[in-house]
């Protein structure tokens, strides 16, 4: 069974990067609201140049696919002092 992992799309759906170092990665799917994601980067990771806002997001738990999301912009988050970044995204119909 694999452990939780995302996947990034371009905007014409063409799979351009899975990111294996993907960390701290999270998703709230409450009943009748928009669903959420995040999850973090290595700040130095050369696969960040493809969480672009308005990619899409797959993200697994396990063999779970959870979800298709969409990285918002303005929110890649970085944090000198643990070497990450982090983004943001939310359900690709909101």
């Amino acid at each position: 069974m694999r452990k939780s992992y995302v996947t990034i799309y371009d905007l014409n759906m063409r799979r351009v990067a899975e990111l294996e170092n993907a960390a701290n990665i999270g998703y709230e799917t409450p009943l009748n609201t928009l669903w959420t994601a995040s999850f973090d980067l290595p700040i130095d990771d050369p696969k960040n140049e493809y969480c672009q806002p308005f990619y899409f997001v797959e993200i697994y738990d396990g063999n779970e696919r959870i979800e298709l999301l969409r990285i918002l912009p303005s929110t890649g988050q970085r944090s000198a002092q643990i070497q990450r970044t982090r983004y943001q995204c939310e359900h690709v119909l909101a």
